[in-house]
């Protein structure tokens, strides 16, 4: 999240967003004189062109410290760019706003600002340069931790990257405009410099001449456009603007005198930046000016514009095109597969097993590969309902010593989500000490879960927010915070902080806190130097990987992604990257790991690894030497599943864990040849003696696309090399048969087995009927659901029930283990509840003889148009506790509930403003319900004078 303030470690941090990085900070500077400006200094990892950073480690942290300093000197008044998000599950109590709005389709204030109003181009004006221009001298080159309460100011930095507009260089004149997709610049010399080097004085005389306005560069025209392209994988057409813009950069570089062979550039080789005199004497102009003109919201609404629409740019292009699984080189094999909704795993510390937690409760233990068919213990967990259960799993340091102490958390019987510590003697559960309760019911999503050790011997636990975005700024509960405690005890260490941090005297604090202001802190690890780097699962816009320091705020909800208003005490992350387009808006980041190891050769030593659950893929980061930004990044896997853990194994492989479907794989290198993947299908699976099977092997696959020799064993003593064999079976009584398809490269095999049962028939399920007219629910409604069931063979059948929310292409659980014949959901008001999400009534029946039938029907919202506005116009309000400027107008979901929020006073261009009321008639802070009609909701303010008045006039 973002702060204009934060502990010195941190403090405003920038999220680096790849390796481009290093190449585009050269041209960052010039950049501007295109009217590229806000696209080239906005985006995080980039440095100054004068920086003369020499490595891409020093020009990403050179980038952060700049952007830094931008932003502490611009002020507060920025508007909002907070994010896009996650997929969540509503909440399943019945208070409407129990759980409040993180879903992305209901926060409007991610949306853009539209800066393509005239006070969103104050460079028309003419340049004063009357000041002298003094050349800069060039740069010489370039146990646990205490609670650090955010400093009320930071000190003040050079400006370092101008966010605005750059004057033209040496009287040139410049036109940057981009029809549809292609950019188009001219960069002509009103005097042509024949002794192709330029001085300090040369330039300030050129400043005279009235800056290029930034028509040339539409954030919400241009930007959206190529964002749009390239968002559809048109990856020649990317290539061609990233070649157009490189051409532009190369073209203005040489009338500076950096790039040899182009008009005006000095012959030889590339000069450094520090060698141009007047790229220095442009430079020292350009801070003096930056000062005031960054410290106007429009310019501030204009940057975090083309900042985020930049760095989603340049996610897409790092990711265009890019349609192999897993990397070449790599292969993944399962460990253990048919997990029953998994969702986390460790190591012993000596090695030798593997525990993994399931979502009902369940602790699965792995020996030798081979997954023990009981569990160790199945604990008192409440899984109804959305993501609660049990979520994690940690061993003490001495677990295998003599303590046999295990940590987990879960939701318990009470609804309370709660830390305990198990004891293990012999190998068997012996008992349970709760540490950690917390005080407030669980809702439906955002448990977090996350438990480790830290390098100081203490126990580190990551709390979600419990659905509800106001409990992340509320320190009298644990939700939307980093916990660290006694592991003996479960209390806050003493003293709590190194430090003093009178944020947390206040009453009723919770003790443990160590972090806060967090969505959802899935995931996070331990750095070489002890630092933790968390992964924030976002809600709208943005995906977190967020510097953890002692006492730190880190937004939500006030921000996502980098904050751009109201920001003070809250912390940037040092990695952030941006949701899918509108509709589907897809981010979920739910696993980050240092990874060490040298298996996989030198470039990916302590490297972090990261995964996105509803985007499927993995990641690899390279940070800086102190872990404040990303200089590097590249794709791994981009068909990787719902990875809900990735961790470093003791052989010094990479262990990945997918919920859905329930498989522990381990990612090792390939040596050259990868194994293939076997898939078998049986038709039918299952009939009355003698039945005759057509078996295809379709869908196996090598990843070198060698041919495949195959291998069918049909579990009854006989086999078949055929690539699809026909099977039959006869037998006197019912009879299962496992069926093993293995197929080979020559050098690799892959297995898979199948079903078939010979003597007995699945149940039918010939309609599931709801009570949801035409299939549609308003938010408050119950929905009642039965089937038409029936036994070929009349055997007696049991149901078992589920309800899945579905969040654009990715889903959560709802509601579990209903086993009546039928039953009955609870649609929430909650505001997870949005225009992408829908829910799956799904029945599976089950015979005596084990055979199920599984069949599901679907049913969707109405859906209307919601409005919110303010006057005057640049007023801010909130909704659903998220600040919003402007006016928004959404898809929403019929029945939802949503919180309308109001400051009593605001300063809005200079002038204090009073609330003057609602629309409709709701106080300051209200709840409405959404209406089955397009509705507006609009929130008046008055300057204060004005209302003293009318007030006056009454009395």
């Amino acid at each position: 999240m973002a702060s204009d303030t934060a502990t010195p470690q941190s403090s405003r941090r920038a999220a680096a967003t790849g390796a481009y990085a290093s190449g585009v900070a050269r041209v960052g500077a010039l950049a501007f004189a295109l009217g590229l400006g806000g696209t080239f200094a906005s985006s995080p990892g980039l440095a100054w062109a004068d920086d003369g950073s020499p490595t891409p480690a020093s020009a990403a942290s050179g980038a952060a410290d700049t952007e830094a300093a931008d932003r502490d000197d611009a002020g507060d008044d920025a508007a909002n760019d907070a994010g896009d998000g996650e997929a969540q599950e509503p909440v399943a109590e019945e208070e409407p706003v129990d759980e409040p709005a993180d879903e992305p389709v209901e926060e409007p204030v991610d949306e853009p600002l539209d800066v393509e109003e005239p006070v969103e181009e104050p460079v028309d004006e003419p340049l004063d340069v009357e000041e002298p221009v003094e050349e800069p001298a060039a740069p010489a080159g370039s146990d646990a931790p205490g609670p650090v309460t955010p400093p009320a100011t930071v000190t003040e930095q050079p400006q370092e990257e101008p966010e605005a507009d750059e004057p033209a260089p040496d009287a040139a004149t410049e036109d940057a405009a981009i029809e549809g997709a292609a950019l188009t610049v001219a960069v002509e010399e009103t005097e042509p410099d024949t002794t192709s080097t330029r001085t300090a004085e040369d330039l300030v005389t050129a400043l005279t001449v009235p800056a290029a306005p930034f028509t040339g560069l539409s954030p919400r025209g241009a930007l959206r456009d190529l964002q749009t392209q390239v968002t559809t994988c048109m990856c020649h057409l990317a290539r061609r603007v990233v070649e157009t813009v490189a051409a532009v950069v190369t073209a203005v570089a040489g009338a500076f005198g950096i790039v040899p062979g182009t008009p005006g550039a000095t012959s030889g080789e590339p000069a450094a930046p520090a060698d141009s005199p007047a790229m220095w004497g442009l430079l020292a102009w350009v801070r003096r000016q930056v000062d005031d003109f960054l410290a106007t919201p429009q310019v501030r609404a204009f940057i975090a514009t083309v900042s985020a629409e930049t760095q989603r740019i340049w996610f897409r292009l790092t990711t265009c095109g890019q349609t192999l699984a897993i990397e070449d080189g790599f292969e993944r094999t399962t460990v253990v597969s048919g997990l029953n909704a998994p969702t986390d795993f460790r190591f012993t510390p000596d090695g030798t097993q593997i525990w993994i937690t399931e979502k009902g409760g369940a602790i699965r233990v792995v020996d030798d590969g081979v997954l023990r068919p009981d569990p160790l213990v199945v604990l008192p967990t409440l899984a109804d309902v959305g993501e609660r259960g049990l979520s994690g799993i940690e061993f003490h340091p001495d677990f295998d010593g003599q303590n046999g102490y295990v940590y987990v958390a879960y939701t318990n019987l009470r609804n309370h989500d709660v830390l305990t510590r198990l004891t293990i003697t012999d190998g068997e559960y012996a008992g349970e000490t709760v540490l950690v309760e917390s005080t407030l019911p669980t809702g439906q999503i955002h448990h977090g879960g996350e438990i480790k050790f830290g390098p100081d011997g203490l126990l580190y636990w990551s709390v979600g927010d419990n659905g509800r975005s106001t409990n992340a700024q509320d320190l009298t509960n644990i939700h939307g915070k980093v916990l660290r405690m006694d592991p003996m005890t479960g209390a806050a260490p003493d003293p709590r902080f190194h430090d003093p941090n009178p944020t947390f005297d206040q009453p009723g604090a919770i003790e443990q806190i160590y972090a806060y202001g967090l969505r959802n802190p899935y995931r996070f690890t331990f750095t070489p130097d002890g630092q933790m780097l968390l992964a924030d699962v976002g809600e709208r816009s943005w995906e977190e990987i967020n510097l953890i320091t002692s006492g730190g705020n880190y937004g939500w909800p006030g921000a996502e992604g980098d904050c751009t208003v109201n920001c003070d005490g809250f912390i940037d992350p040092v990695y952030a990257y941006p949701h899918t387009p509108e509709p589907i808006r897809q981010g979920a980041i739910t696993a980050v790991t240092l990874f060490t190891s040298d298996n996989f050769g030198s470039e990916y030593e302590n490297t972090v690894f990261v995964a996105d659950y509803s985007l499927k893929w993995i990641r690899v980061l390279r940070f800086n030497e102190d872990y404040s930004a990303v200089i590097g990044e590249d794709s791994f896997d981009n068909n990787a599943g719902t990875t809900v853990r990735l961790a470093e194994g003791p052989d010094g492989d990479l262990y990945q864990l997918t919920i859905y479907p329930g498989v522990l794989s381990r990612i090792s290198v390939s040596d050259g040849n990868r194994a293939p993947t076997a898939v078998a299908t049986a038709t039918p699976a299952n009939g009355l003696s003698p039945l005759t099977v057509q078996f295809s092997s379709a869908g196996s696959i090598d990843p070198e696309r060698e041919t495949l020799t195959y291998h069918w064993d049909f579990g009854d003593g006989t086999s078949s090399t055929e690539q699809n064999p026909t099977k039959t079976y006869a037998t006197a009584e019912s009879t299962t048969y496992t069926v093993t398809l293995t197929v080979s490269d020559g050098d690799k095999t892959g297995k898979t087995t199948t079903a078939v049962t010979v003597g007995n028939r699945a149940p039918v399920i010939a309609q599931i009927r709801t009570d949801a007219e035409g299939g549609r629910y308003d938010a408050g409604d119950t929905i009642s659901f039965n089937a038409v069931v029936t036994d070929p063979d009349a055997d007696p059948l049991s149901y078992r029930w589920r309800v899945i929310f579905h969040h654009a292409d990715h889903i959560h659980p709802y509601l579990e283990n209903v086993t009546t014949e039928s039953g009955s959901v609870l649609i929430t008001r909650d505001p997870h509840n949005g225009a992408d999400t829908y829910y799956e009534i799904e029945l599976t029946v089950t015979d005596r003889g084990g055979l199920s039938t599984t069949e599901s029907v679907e049913v969707r919202p109405n859906l209307v148009d919601l409005t919110f506005e303010a006057t005057p116009g640049n007023a801010v309000f909130t909704v659903d506790g998220r600040p919003v400027t402007g006016t928004v107008t959404e898809k929403a979901v019929v029945g939802v509930a949503r919180e309308l929020g109001a400051p009593a006073s605001q300063i809005v261009d200079g002038q204090e403003l009073v609330f003057a009321g609602w629309s409709d008639g709701g106080e300051r802070t209200h709840t409405i319900i959404t209406p089955g009609t397009a509705a507006t909701y609009s929130v008046d303010y008055a300057p204060r004078t004005a209302v003293f008045e009318i007030v006056s006039a009454l009395v």
